[in-house]
């Protein structure tokens, strides 16, 4: 059986350019196919001239310097993109993060998390999808 993260497009929005190289070794470790964005702005520009490619799936800090994740996913609700989002946040009870979940975030995962914890809400955003 193939991992659900074969062939799969997996955004990293991390403006913490450790961490944002770390997700992207995990995720390509599994055989997902990686497009890293510095910034909410960043990733926000690109979308609108990215390709459908289906089946992706967004992973987002929420504590971006810029606009922040909450906001950026606030964005992406209003403009009806389809695939799903995941938070990582060190602050899983804070104000953003909840504001985060009612514009749609698929789950919310707290900092620091086990790759494994990482890998399994990938798959289930990317079988959902």
């Amino acid at each position: 059986m193939t991992s659900p993260l074969a062939c799969s497009l997996i955004h990293i929005v991390e403006d913490d350019d450790a961490v944002r190289q770390a997700l992207r070794f995990l995720v390509e470790s599994f055989g997902g196919t990686v497009q890293a964005h510095r910034s909410a702005e960043e990733f926000l520009a690109a979308a609108a001239t990215l390709p459908s490619q289906s089946p992706a799936c967004v992973l987002l800090d929420l504590h971006l310097g810029g606009q922040n994740g909450a906001e950026m996913l606030e964005q992406l609700q209003k403009d009806h993109y389809p695939s799903p989002v995941i938070i990582l946040t060190a602050y899983v009870d804070g104000d953003l993060a909840e504001r985060a979940r009612r514009a749609g975030a698929r789950k919310v995962i707290e900092k620091p998390f086990h790759s494994g914890e990482l890998l399994q809400a990938i798959s289930e955003a990317l079988q959902a999808a």
